[in-house]
């Protein structure tokens, strides 16, 4: 496979460590609209960050809390916020939502991926993280097992190539 061009969009501890370990073989577009990450020295959540996601990439991994309320349901509110910006992101630049791999990297519950892919018209697909806050970084690095879910065989296919030049035993 040749070298694709990931945005992650959401760089706290599953998406730094996602996008680390990423960029190793892809070029890597990150942004964040809130985090400024003290390890790189660098805010990722300026305009021209999330310009450059939506127009570079091929792949956007989303790495979004999903924090509890306090009736024990998920919020989905930064899911929404993040899918409503970027797909407004694409539009700015006339490019085809359907030009984008989307990849849910947060915890959600079935069906979620195909409600947020019907309401905001975006190719998404899903891949559950495993990681441990405090050793997201070597978590991640050393992964033993990649899970994809995707409804479609092809946006399957495009997200097993991104883990592939990583780890070679990655099957979708």
């Amino acid at each position: 496979m040749a070298k694709m061009s990931v945005g992650v969009y959401g760089v706290g501890f599953v998406g730094g460590a996602t996008a680390d370990v990423l960029e190793q073989a892809h070029k890597v577009y990150r942004y964040d609209a809130f985090y400024s990450s003290q390890r790189h020295r660098q805010a990722w959540n300026s305009q021209k960050q999330l310009d450059e996601l939506a127009t570079g990439s091929d792949v956007v991994f989303f790495c979004l809390p999903t924090p509890m309320q306090s009736n024990d349901e998920i919020d989905y509110s930064p899911m929404h916020d993040s899918f409503h910006k970027f797909a407004h992101a694409l539009d700015d630049f006339g490019r085809s939502k359907d030009s984008v791999v989307g990849v849910i990297r947060s915890t959600a519950v079935s069906g979620t991926t195909d409600s947020f892919a019907e309401k905001y018209g975006l190719r998404l697909t899903f891949n559950p993280e495993f990681l441990r806050e405090k050793t997201a970084f070597e978590d991640m690095k050393n992964t033993s097992r990649v899970v994809i879910g995707s409804k479609n065989r092809a946006d399957g296919n495009v997200v097993e190539g991104v883990y592939k030049e990583i780890f070679p035993n990655a099957a979708y």
